[in-house]
């Protein structure tokens, strides 16, 4: 699959989350086995090494989170692969309030807010998600694996990416009718992605 993407220049950045420095770290954070974390640096300094040789204008992006369990971890974390990959990415600790039912705010007194005509979702054209398991999903914030159109084993990320399905959900968007998709319906997330300003930039 990495040969694939990067001998047909499918993609124009590959993102890795990888979380932690240490093995012990990443296993506390992620769960699973140690093996697993050196799985994935290994694959992570043999796709970069491919795509030097191959493709170079890819660029392959590895981050971890700013979150109490990784905090101490972040400054030799990025000593580590500054010089092993193209960005090293620092991301934002993010509660997942959708995915423990909160809001996420706390508002009191007499706080109005303007109201916002909803915008196209700027991930259903800049970005596509593969999750620990191979499956191919359009939301980034999907926690539940609901917006999952497709899976590595059966699917490319091409066909995906082109395919009708993908192709209807980006017209809901285009025509304001983003309530027709159910999991879009009652999104807020979309309100941080801005056209002009998002995590599209650092890409």
């Amino acid at each position: 699959m990495a040969n694939t993407i990067i001998e047909e220049n499918l993609l124009d950045t590959i993102n890795i989350s990888l979380d932690a420095f240490t093995p012990e770290t990443f296993v506390k954070i992620r769960g699973g086995r140690i093996e697993t974390y050196h799985e994935i640096h290994d694959n992570i300094i043999n796709i970069y090494k491919l795509k030097e040789q191959i493709n170079p204008k890819i660029k392959i992006q590895v981050n971890i989170i700013d979150q109490p369990d990784a905090a101490h971890e972040i400054d030799d974390f990025k000593k580590y692969w500054e010089d092993k990959v193209d960005q090293v990415m620092v991301r934002t600790y993010y509660t997942a309030t959708a995915v423990t039912g909160g809001t996420g705010l706390d508002i009191t007194g007499d706080q109005k807010f303007e109201k916002v005509d909803r915008w196209p979702c700027t991930l259903f054209w800049r970005r596509i998600t593969v999750t620990d398991d191979g499956g191919i999903q359009y939301c980034i914030d999907d926690w539940h694996h609901k917006s999952k159109l497709g899976h590595l084993d059966q699917n490319s990320i091409q066909e995906i990416w082109q395919s009708s399905k993908y192709n209807e959900l980006r017209n809901y968007h285009l025509k304001g009718e983003q309530h027709k998709n159910p999991y879009c319906a009652d999104c807020t997330e979309w309100q941080g992605m801005s056209w002009d300003y998002d995590y599209f930039i650092a890409m």
